[in-house]
């Protein structure tokens, strides 16, 4: 009896042994098999309309059925691009969320480069090149004004005011199409230009108290000649 009790308990001791040892394999198993992805999350809220910076990022591991359809895996990939919504803390970072600056699919705010300016201004069919001008071309303006001298004469003066500007929309364009405005029948009445905050002031005033005129430029030219202005008694007296 002593000894089928001694055989009993010997094979439920490898009975056990084995099933521990099972057990342990299976947990073993199953972590390796867990299918890991790196994904991009917000170390911090991130407001809307706010530029991704490196800190304001982190990267980790998680499994990949946690991991949501568009999500950056790579924080180079969102740095420099500006969030359209609010992003909270831990929220991964996906990539419809984000726009690339200069994108103008994304509307003129986000075409604007940085450091500059959009300021529209009228134009008519001289003005705007009857039609010509197109989003992505760069311009000079011209700008004409009537005003008293210190003589209390009348004086007509036209200045090259900015240079190598470039055109960010015509009328609420903000994409070169197939077509110019003048082929398609059609004629914008304002132009929308990318100017330094300093720029800005001048081409208002010039537009509102004068007349401007839009050069348009080549593409292959970005010389910014120093051209002083021109007074129309100069002109007429061959200057």
């Amino acid at each position: 009896m002593n000894k089928k009790l001694l055989f009993l308990a010997v094979v439920f001791s490898l009975l056990a042994a084995g099933s521990v040892y099972w057990y342990l394999s299976s947990l073993s198993g199953g972590a390796e098999e867990l299918d890991m992805v790196p994904v991009v999350t917000a170390a911090q809220d991130i407001p809307k309309n706010t530029v991704i910076e490196e800190e304001m990022l982190v990267k980790t591991d998680i499994p990949r059925e946690y991991a949501q359809g568009g999500a950056i895996n790579n924080i180079k990939d969102a740095e420099g691009k500006v969030a359209q919504v609010k992003i909270l803390q831990g929220q991964q970072v996906l990539s419809k969320a984000l726009i690339q600056t200069g994108d103008r699919n994304a509307g003129l705010a986000y075409a604007v480069p940085k450091g500059r300016r959009a300021v529209s201004v009228a134009i008519n069919e001289v003005s705007g090149l009857d039609g010509q001008l197109m989003p992505g071309d760069r311009v000079d303006v011209a700008a004409t004004l009537d005003f008293s001298g210190s003589g209390g004469g009348h004086i007509t003066q036209t200045s090259i005011i900015l240079q190598d500007i470039e055109v960010l929309a015509v009328g609420r364009v903000l994409e070169a199409e197939n077509q110019s405005w003048a082929q398609r029948g059609e004629m914008e009445k304002t132009v929308t230009l990318a100017v330094l905050p300093e720029e800005a002031q001048p081409l208002i005033l010039a537009s509102e108290r004068g007349s401007i005129r839009m050069l348009l430029r080549s593409p292959a030219d970005s010389g910014k000649p120093n051209l002083g202005s021109l007074q129309l008694n100069d002109m007429l007296r061959g200057r």
